[in-house]
């Protein structure tokens, strides 16, 4: 069999075993929601463009009550795996003030308002943070973003 061919084959093995599943799939969301938390009040506590802060008070399915809840919010963002024609990694070096030392990281960036797609944004982070990018581009199990 062809690589193409395996492909084709696993998507419709599982788009098979969606379908035998999907009452169960139906059973266990049902469930989920019962089991979601209530809000009973939220608090935005800090509102930077990178970082957001909320404080929420919690009641769990269970009945037991939370009135601090913290949750961080952040913009949409990306991350890139390059990969060199000689089959090295492109990593970043930064300087992170929280671990108090430079290390090597992948590149990461926001995705941008004027970014057509999560496809554009990591393309314009690896370029901006590396000078790589001019290469051909493909998601994860062909996901992209």
């Amino acid at each position: 069999m062809s690589k193409k061919t395996d492909i084709c084959l696993y998507r419709a093995i599982v788009i098979r075993l969606k379908s035998l599943l999907l009452p169960q799939a139906n059973q266990i969301m049902m469930e989920e929601k019962e089991k979601a938390w209530k809000t009973v009040s939220s608090k935005y506590l800090f509102r930077r463009p990178w970082l957001t802060v909320r404080c929420e008070d919690m009641l769990l399915p269970n009945g037991n009550h939370i009135p601090e809840y913290y949750i961080l919010e952040y913009p949409d963002w990306v991350n890139t795996i390059a990969i060199t024609k000689d089959g090295k990694f492109v990593f970043v070096r930064q300087y992170r003030p929280g671990l108090g030392r430079t290390s090597y990281e992948l590149c990461a960036g926001v995705c941008d308002k004027e970014d057509a797609s999560p496809l554009v944004s990591a393309q314009r982070e690896l370029w901006e943070e590396t000078g790589y990018g001019k290469g051909n581009w493909r998601g994860i199990h062909g996901d992209i973003c």
